[in-house]
């Protein structure tokens, strides 16, 4: 390891950097992998669709025929892009999320 001393307007610190560039270079190889690894896992498990209000706590999402039931969802959407992850919808616009209680599949 080699150390680096650096002085900036009378504040002074102490940094280490490692002396072999190769282990620097496998560590950020490593961090990068894992970021890719969490971004995909996220961007796979969630849906990007648009939604509009058609009652209380019930959601059409668009050219899907599908319904949404939610639980206290007092946000009214109409043509709103939204996240379905899971049981819960995130609305992008006002960044509210509610749970989704029941998907009901429409004709």
């Amino acid at each position: 390891m080699t150390e680096v001393r650096l002085q900036v307007d009378a504040l002074s610190s102490t940094f280490t950097v490692p002396s072999d560039p190769w282990r620097c270079s496998l560590n950020r190889l490593g961090a990068t992998v894992m970021l890719l690894l969490g971004a995909a896992q996220f961007a796979h498990g969630a849906e990007h669709v648009y939604v509009t209000s058609v009652g209380p706590d019930r959601y059409k999402v668009s050219i899907e025929r599908k319904y949404l039931k939610t639980q206290y969802c007092y946000e009214q959407a109409d043509h709103t892009a939204a996240i379905i992850d899971g049981r819960r919808i995130t609305f992008l616009d006002s960044g509210d999320v509610c749970n989704i209680e029941e998907v009901v599949r429409g004709h």
